[in-house]
């Protein structure tokens, strides 16, 4: 009898093996095509490629100066700030998307970020840009001019200039903000147009 129950059982494990044809079991392809699905299309690192510190060079009256800079990064962009020096702003408010930060020796110089959903869209976005931060710095006159937008407060002397930047998709807008107060430009007015420059969209 135990002999019998033997080769019955032999027989199905044959049929078994030679059903499956050693290939995954009916079911578990779709499953795994499932759990793939359900994990969703894989997102770029933000900052993706940049290294987390540099050292930034720069020409002040005159003398180079080489400062060490650490990665700030956002989700859509990343910029780099020195290590010392420099403070981030806590009074921003969060529905104007911007970050912005101060220097520690005068805090009327300050660089800032701003995020501008959609502006990439506009027929001319430049040009879109532009007039939308304009409209929030009624104090300051304003002249576009190889694709900067420099601005002066009349009051003080204050000196701005605004970067436009794009997202890689074309939908989305930056602004990089600098400014100073007039009689600290021959140091600020060096060093900000390079902290400006390290922007990057990363979308």
């Amino acid at each position: 009898m135990k002999r019998i129950f033997a080769q019955v059982a032999a027989c199905l494990l044959i049929v078994c093996l030679t059903a499956c044809g050693g290939k995954t079991a009916p079911g578990a392809a779709s499953l795994q095509a499932a759990a793939s699905s359900a994990q969703g299309p894989q997102m770029p690192t933000v900052a993706q490629g940049r290294d987390e510190h540099s050292t930034l060079e720069m020409t002040v009256e005159g003398r180079t100066e080489r400062i060490a800079a650490n990665l700030y990064a956002e989700d859509g962009w990343s910029i780099y700030i020195p290590d010392e020096g420099w403070r981030l702003e806590t009074d921003t408010e969060p529905e104007d998307r911007e970050v912005a930060w101060e220097s520690a020796v005068n805090d009327e110089a300050e660089l800032s970020v701003r995020v501008w959903p959609g502006m990439g869209e506009k027929e001319n976005p430049t040009e879109a840009l532009f007039a939308a931060f304009e409209k929030d710095e009624d104090d300051f006159s304003f002249t576009a001019q190889d694709n900067v937008l420099a601005g002066t407060d009349s009051r003080n002397g204050e000196t701005m200039a605004v970067y436009p930047f794009f997202s890689a998709d074309g939908k989305d807008g930056f602004t990089v903000a600098i400014r100073y107060p007039a009689d600290a430009a021959e140091g600020f007015g060096a060093r900000l147009p390079v902290l400006a420059a390290t922007f990057q969209p990363d979308r």
